[in-house]
């Protein structure tokens, strides 16, 4: 049954952007209603938790299955921040699209995160992420910046610490 569009999950994709382009990637990706399961913000740094050593260890080998080199990432209490750069794939000839590498990556966290809390099949991330294409140098250093400084903000203003302020 499809839903009315006011009903409808909105996505922020950019209808004609290829998604496999070797560029960069700001993601966001929150756990399941907002679960705050993966670290502890103390004196302004994330401290993880156990959950949290497994979405390190599997944001970590996210190069030894796709062509991508991974940026500066933070993993917050419940939601994980990240830059990814796709690369050329030389042994395929092919660059995997965004939504590919990070849909593996939710997969196979999930298993071992539910697994390790005892709750196999239950959601565990939240179902779509935010993405946002970096356009250039200036951008990057922006958002390298934002996601270094993330757990101060989320101690200084919990409600908006996600909002960040793009120049044109």
């Amino acid at each position: 049954m499809n839903k009315p569009p006011s009903q409808r999950r909105g996505l922020r994709r950019l209808p004609h952007f290829d998604y496999t382009a070797t560029t960069a990637y700001f993601v966001t990706i929150c756990t399941h209603d907002r679960d705050c399961c993966l670290s502890v913000v103390e004196n302004g740094c994330a401290v993880l938790t156990d959950l949290g050593f497994i979405v390190e260890r599997f944001w970590n080998n996210v190069p030894e299955h796709y062509p991508a080199a991974l940026d500066v990432f933070v993993i917050m209490p419940n939601h994980v921040h990240a830059i990814l750069f796709i690369q050329e794939d030389q042994r395929a000839g092919r660059r995997p699209a965004l939504h590919e590498i990070v849909r593996s990556f939710k997969t196979f966290s999930a298993i071992a995160l539910n697994k390790a809390r005892g709750a196999t099949g239950q959601s565990f991330w939240q179902r779509n992420y935010y993405e946002r294409v970096i356009r250039n140098e200036r951008e990057l250093h922006k958002v390298r910046e934002y996601i270094i400084n993330n757990p101060v903000k989320w101690l200084l203003n919990r409600e908006s610490h996600d909002k960040i302020e793009w120049e044109k």
